[in-house]
């Protein structure tokens, strides 16, 4: 144990360590401890899951609350669950040292809290949307409640540091400061950063300097990954008769057999026929899809230990959840370990996966992001991916959740699923989309390359909220002092001062807020709704949920929008449901069980891809390079998808000249491939576009070649491009907001016009 670091904690807690068990501090409990202890700077400690990271920054803050126990120390997470996790490790280290340990969130009874305000010191666990609560219902009380603030730590740092839950929790620690005249040191923990001098000047704006840097990268850690394709059954139907689903080899023949002048066709394959070439299937029909074979897989390896199998949309898992289930059935198997966890089953269900988890009994959770982080259930021996994630920093906190114990290799199994090919497959189809962008963000993964947060967004709708906080807190304030809390001193400094009377006029119109004549502004009658409802802690957009009962039992939530008639089947918690009555007054779903098997309602989850992602699918379309943890079927299809690129043209040139068509292939981000849509749209040219292309109809190479003349040409105006977005709301508070105002927030937040424009260039010089 390093004696420096160590003879500068409290006695109380050299005891606690010494209690613990452990034998040695780890590095960057050291370097912590030397910088909490032995400065007065702030810190980012960054390391792999189950580094240590909560204890490097609690012992030496521990420390200095029990040398001084009127201070406060609150230690922020973006989940309850990991608060509850996080408060028994810090209960334990605290049991000897009179630092009392509390939490604040939906679930913790009322009289925990106010004994926090009646005696406010130790450690606060809470959450941002708990904190918003204290400035609408105690504003009044914030100085005498948290004057004594010496630290405010923020764990899962990266889930902050850029979105609109972390400019919600900026704002909050700025007014917080301001409220309670405190002028606490922050302390950021995350296993992913991108880039750390972000998440420096997210803890520090004006001097981001001052924070020190402790990073453990985990490199020596040994990693086993392997990705397994599969190919499913196109959602098109022949009639009543599904299209046959081919094999991964089969597949990858099918392709293969295309040459020269059959890519001139909008439809490539439909020149092999109706068979495709291949020669009669010599098994009937059967409904067996993708999922059924990624079942297989999972039933043969996932049946041991304590395991996570991630995927990208709820319905994926409940499917899933239901295929397995059957295995178990009809297996007679003597434990089924597979359950559900996602954010629309009821509290108590998810919290009995959780103690399954961390329990000796065999457990395998098929789950969303919602045990993406850092909760502790104990050593996790494989992870799953089904699909690729929507970004790298995603992958990476989820492999990291395996290999927990020193020694153990951290282990993944990723699942692709992309459509069989057919006779109506687009290019994009058959370069099998979902393998290729699994491929490319494992490979940047490996490089140890991850998206670094968009730093330029607005954050409009997240700004209204507060200002809306401000209003119910102070019960009326100048606009003049708003915009100085905010926008001067707060975080929204993006927000000039004509762009927030604009936004102030439209609140008005929508009667949300008034000008008294003394010249405050208030809360008109939609603002004093709007802050009444249950759901307004929250800064992020949610939407109204429906109970879904049976008989005494809760068995989850849905989102108003999903909820089925009455009749119509769908499946949650693993299990298949018949909607027997909706109970519009109590948002309750009555149902019964069913055999009935039918596809989930939920809809997946998506995002903005990185441009960084869309150039490593390109190279690897261009490489001859095999990566080592594909299997046969990933072998075989990416050389399949080569052949595509290479005799297409897809890749190199990045445009497919057909027969009164082309196909442009720009392999950018999404924000840049959205705006060149809007750019095709703004100067009238018809397109329609894909996953990875833009298709325009009637012209060949020369004509191409003068639209992106006639592209480079027009002087572009953001804001006239967003002006063509057939969506313009996207965030809880947008629809508040004048139409030229979201086509300003728009502009910002959503396009990217510099990459459109060199994307046109760069064809250009490659037609």
């Amino acid at each position: 144990m390093s004696e420096s670091a160590f003879s500068l904690l409290s006695e109380g807690v050299q005891r606690a360590i010494f209690r613990q068990g452990w034998k040695q501090l780890h590095a960057i409990q050291t370097e912590a401890i030397r910088t909490l202890r032995g400065s007065q700077s702030d810190l980012i400690i960054s390391a792999p899951t189950a580094g240590g990271k909560t204890e490097a920054a609690f012992l030496p803050i521990l420390s200095s609350l029990a040398e001084e126990p009127d201070k406060i120390a609150i230690y922020v997470s973006p989940l309850k669950a990991l608060i509850n996790d996080q408060w028994e490790r810090l209960d334990r280290l605290c049991a000897e040292l009179d630092v009392p340990v509390r939490r604040w969130h939906g679930d913790i009874p009322a009289t925990e809290k106010r004994a926090f305000r009646e005696n406010p010191r130790g450690v606060l666990l809470i959450t941002p949307e708990s904190l918003e609560s204290n400035f609408v219902n105690y504003g009044r009380a914030l100085h005498s409640i948290y004057a004594r603030t010496a630290y405010i730590v923020i764990d899962e740092l990266h889930i902050f540091v850029d979105g609109v839950r972390g400019m919600h929790l900026r704002s909050l620690i700025s007014r917080l400061c301001a409220a309670a005249g405190c002028k606490p040191r922050l302390v950021g923990l995350s296993a992913t950063l991108g880039d750390p001098s972000l998440a420096q000047r997210f803890l520090r704006p004006d001097s981001p300097d001052q924070v020190t840097l402790v990073i453990d990268s985990g490199g020596g850690r040994e990693i086993r990954l392997g990705l397994r394709a599969q190919t499913e059954r196109p959602r098109l139907q022949q009639g009543d008769r599904l299209v046959r689903r081919l094999t991964p080899e089969e597949s990858a023949h099918t392709v293969l057999s295309v040459f020269g002048d059959h890519w001139s066709s909008a439809a490539p394959l439909a020149t092999l026929g109706p068979g495709l070439g291949l020669p009669p299937s010599v098994t009937p029909e059967l409904p067996r899809d993708a999922l059924d074979d990624i079942a297989d897989d999972l039933a043969a390896h996932f049946q041991v230990g304590t395991n996570l199998v991630f995927g990208n949309s709820r319905s994926t898992l409940e499917e899933l959840a239901d295929i397995l289930h059957e295995r178990a059935k009809d297996g007679k198997w003597r434990h089924d370990p597979f359950c559900v966890h996602h954010g629309s089953l009821a509290k108590g269900l998810r919290e009995e996966v959780e103690e399954r988890l961390k329990s000796a009994i065999p457990t395998t959770a098929l789950c969303t992001s919602t045990l993406e982080l850092g909760i502790d259930i104990g050593s996790v021996r494989t992870v799953g991916q089904i699909d690729p994630p929507w970004s790298v920093a995603a992958l990476v906190q989820r492999l990291g959740r395996s290999g927990r114990r020193a020694g153990e290799p951290a282990r993944m199994r990723i699942y692709t699923r992309d459509e069989t090919p057919h006779a109506d497959s687009s290019l994009a189809d058959m370069l099998f989309p979902r393998l290729l962008r699994s491929i490319a963000i494992v490979q940047l993964m490996l490089a140890k390359w991850i998206e670094a947060p968009a730093t330029s967004r607005l954050h409009v709708s997240t700004m209204i909220h507060q200002l809306l906080s401000i209003l119910r807190q102070t019960g009326g304030i100048s606009a003049a002092d708003l915009f100085r809390i905010l926008c001067q001193q707060g975080p929204f400094r993006s927000i000039d001062q004509s762009m927030f009377v604009s936004l102030l006029r439209g609140l008005k119109q929508n009667d949300v807020i008034e000008q008294v004549p003394t010249g405050e502004i208030i809360l008109a009658l939609n603002g004093e709704r709007i802050t009444d409802s249950h759901d307004f802690y929250a800064a992020f957009a949610s939407n109204e949920i429906f109970s879904v009962r049976f008989q005494d039992e809760v068995v989850g939530e849905m989102p108003a929008d999903n909820v089925p008639p009455p009749g119509q089947y769908f499946i949650l918690g693993g299990r298949r449901w018949e909607v027997e009555e909706i109970a519009e007054r109590e948002k309750t779903v009555w149902v019964k069980p069913t055999r009935q098997r039918v596809p989930p309602l939920f809809s997946g989850d998506g995002g903005d891809i990185d441009g960084r992602v869309f150039a490593a699918m390109r190279q690897l379309l261009l490489s001859d390079e095999i990566p080592p943890f594909l299997d046969h079927s990933a072998r075989t299809l990416l050389v399949a998808a080569r052949h595509v690129a290479n005799e297409s043209g897809a890749a190199d040139r990045g445009v497919v000249i057909g027969e009164m068509f082309v196909s442009w292939f720009p392999w950018v981000g999404t924000k840049a491939f959205r705006t060149l849509r809007l750019m095709l749209t703004v100067v009238e040219i018809p397109h329609e576009f894909d996953s990875l292309s833009l298709t325009i109809t009637g012209v060949g190479g020369k004509g191409f070649e003068q639209i992106l003349r006639k592209l480079t040409n027009h002087a572009f105006d953001p804001v006239e491009l967003a002006g063509k977005m057939e969506v313009k709301t996207f965030d809880k508070f947008d629809a508040l907001l004048p139409e030229d105002t979201l086509d300003d927030i728009n502009a910002q937040d959503r396009l990217d016009v510099e990459a459109a424009t060199k994307a046109i260039f760069a064809c250009l010089n490659l037609i």
